[in-house]
């Protein structure tokens, strides 16, 4: 699993707006129905749509680990 280029933060407050695209590290293909959770932030989880694209919105400034898990892959934890 690989965050693609397109992982875009904009800030005011608590208003930040992730997104990206996960794709397969292997074969650069996008990875659709891939899990990203904000680690230490109960019950919240984002799924990827067709083409791996993922949109996360309302996180405030600060550090953020997401934890990022496909069936079919190893999980991922990235610090952004």
């Amino acid at each position: 699993i690989a965050i693609g280029e397109g992982v875009m933060a904009q800030t005011d407050d608590c208003n930040i707006r992730l997104s990206g695209v996960v794709i397969d590290s292997l074969d650069q293909t996008p990875l659709n129905n891939t899990q990203i959770a904000l680690v230490g932030v109960k019950n919240f989880e984002v799924v990827t749509d067709n083409d791996g694209k993922f949109i996360i919105d309302h996180l405030c400034p600060g550090d953020i680990e997401l934890h990022i898990s496909h069936l079919n892959c190893e999980h991922l934890h990235i610090h952004i």
